[in-house]
């Protein structure tokens, strides 16, 4: 199986699907988004910054620059001590410190110099001072350890190598030796993490290598994929096994076809509730759903809500829904279109304001929908009143066979004033 870890590779190049890898440190996710990182710290910073140093690995740099190199390391170092914290892993792939110095101005005796590395980032006081450059292949392995199948590699070379006594305050377990019995992979343990030095290798597998011996660390069962000549092996039943999952995944294929069929079903036929709780262009198009399913056509146009289409009568509605009661101001608006069309056209349309008074409160429950004062406007000017609930009410029983829906359209257009189901014979 997979490794179950979130690993990020930085520096080092990585094909597996489980790993995210970075060009460079300063670059990364948060570091304790991770529950491993394996970092080249040649790859402690950008190239462009890398640049600075160019063959010499100790240089003295100007304010600027020296805070383009410490304020990205900064960062991480606190990072990797809040993913050590949480009981994760850092493995270093040891090579010659890089470290640059800046020395504030004054006279001699008040000058301060400062100094960043490319293992500060390493939340472990001083690494960089036990870091010992020096090229070697011979090593010997002192004790066991997760990585032993990575220091087994043929192609494993050391660059560098750590400084004899170099920690007594922190657990610190010689993994291998060179000819001098210094450490050239050691384990440091940091609060609930650990932090694994480890030799350079060229082996161009070592992201996967590094991967398997991370899961045995963390105690994690890890399998090898099979290779590409497994595919043409076979054993017994494993064709008639293959047939029936085939089968059932194309079982499955159609009844997750026929479930989004009937979802979509159920979409449509529950539609009608938002009428009695939704506002603005959801509330317009459930308007538009219900008369569309009694058989009329209706549309925006222009600036206006809803208009009739394809019937002997204009018809020009505006649609609202409001958490109290609907006054005059919505009246006002159809008014206005109704009037611009009369002018225009020399005919008054029908008007009909639909109104979800009181949204929030149970239908049984509301108010009457509209105030006084729209009722005697729509009585001056033959406006007719339509609660959503009342359209509700009509799409239902449309679909008990207990409607008509040509005399519940002739009702609607007759009606001044509010419009009711009951006092509408339209059955």
């Amino acid at each position: 199986m997979k490794v179950d870890l979130k690993t990020l590779f930085v520096g080092i190049k990585s094909t597996k699907e489980e790993t995210s890898t970075a060009d460079n440190l300063c670059e990364t996710s948060t570091l304790f988004d991770f529950d491993a990182i394996v970092v080249d710290p040649d790859a402690t910073w950008p190239q462009k910054l890398r640049s600075l140093f160019g063959q010499e690995l100790r240089i003295e740099v100007n304010g600027r620059d020296f805070g383009k190199l410490n304020s990205p390391v900064a960062s991480k170092r606190n990072e990797a001590r809040h993913l050590l914290q949480k009981g994760g892993m850092i493995v270093c792939l040891m090579r010659p410190v890089a470290r640059a110095s800046y020395t504030t101005g004054g006279p001699p005796w008040e000058q301060i110099t400062n100094f960043v590395s490319s293992y500060d980032w390493i939340p472990v006081s001083d690494l960089d001072r036990w870091i010992i450059a020096g090229p070697g292949v011979r090593m010997k392995r002192i004790k066991s350890s997760p990585f032993d199948d990575y220091l087994g590699a043929k192609e494993i070379v050391w660059y560098a190598y750590v400084a004899e006594r170099a920690y007594s305050s922190i657990s610190f377990d010689i993994i291998a030796t060179n000819d001098a019995d210094l450490a050239v992979a050691a384990q440091l343990k940091v609060g609930a993490g650990s932090v694994y030095l480890l030799p350079w290798t060229t082996h161009e597998k070592i992201a996967e290598i590094l991967l398997s011996c991370i899961g045995k660390a963390f105690k994690i069962r890890v399998e090898r994929p099979p290779p590409e000549w497994m595919k043409d092996l076979r054993v017994p039943r494993e064709e008639e096994l293959m047939e029936n999952l085939q089968g059932l995944r194309q079982q499955l294929e159609t009844l997750t076809s026929k479930e989004k069929a009937v979802v979509g079903k159920l979409e449509r036929c529950t539609s009608i509730k938002k009428l009695l709780y939704e506002q603005g262009d959801p509330l317009h198009d459930a308007v538009k759903d219900a008369f569309t399913e009694l058989g009329f056509k209706v549309e925006r146009e222009g600036d206006k809500d809803l208009v009739a289409i394809n019937t002997k009568s204009r018809v020009i509605f505006e649609v609202t829904g409001s958490e109290g009661i609907i006054d005059i101001d919505k009246f006002r608006q159809l008014l206005e279109y109704v009037q611009t069309e009369e002018k225009e056209t020399g005919s008054a349309p029908k008007s009909i304001l639909v109104g979800n008074q009181q949204i929030n409160v149970p239908p049984d429950k509301r108010e009457p929908a509209f105030t006084e004062r729209a009722i005697a406007q729509s009585k001056v000017f033959g406006t007719c009143l339509l609660p959503t609930i009342e359209l509700y009410r009509a799409v239902v029983s449309f679909r008990k066979r207990e409607l008509d829906p040509k005399r519940f359209w002739s009702a609607l257009l007759s009606t001044v004033g509010i419009f009711s189901l009951d006092a509408a014979s339209v059955s």
